[in-house]
């Protein structure tokens, strides 16, 4: 593949790290403003388990699993097919750096970034709101760390 030409940085830098900073603020203040419902999955497990000192790991699984944690399941479609366009749209910001070879140090920080999105997703299905913040915010760190140094250079 050809390189990057200048309306390709252009976009990436103007169009591609502001809407990824504005989703990712966004994202995290809707997070924010949602309610802490339950307990984490860790502290029912040692609820449970203090109760119940020959308490087997088989049960404490079913707690796991039966535990909604912080999201309702409407919530949690949410956030799952928030995690999945968002990662679609990396997916396409880290197909135009590889045609760039300079930027390829970028890219296995956009593929991070990407993972963690991945991660994200996951706690989601738990409802486990502090992860799935704790996962964005790094998402966050990361972009941002990348526009600056791609978008100062060119």
């Amino acid at each position: 593949m050809g390189s990057c030409n200048s309306d390709q940085i252009a976009d990436i830098c103007s169009r591609h790290f502001p809407e990824y900073m504005r989703n990712t603020q966004a994202a995290l203040a809707r997070m924010d403003s949602i309610p802490e419902r339950n307990r984490s999955a860790e502290a029912m497990e040692r609820s449970l388990a203090s109760q119940d000192p020959v308490a087997d790991s088989a049960s404490l699984d079913d707690t796991k699993i039966q535990n909604t944690g912080d999201l309702t399941e409407e919530e949690k479609e949410y956030w799952q097919d928030w995690a999945q366009a968002n990662l679609k749209r990396m997916q396409a910001t880290i197909d135009l750096f590889e045609e760039k070879p300079e930027w390829r140090q970028y890219q296995s920080e956009l593929n991070r970034a990407a993972n963690d999105l991945v991660i994200l997703f996951s706690y989601t299905n738990v409802g486990d709101l502090k992860k799935m913040k704790e996962r964005l915010r790094f998402v966050q760190t990361r972009l941002d760390k990348i526009h600056l140094e791609v978008c100062a250079k060119n």
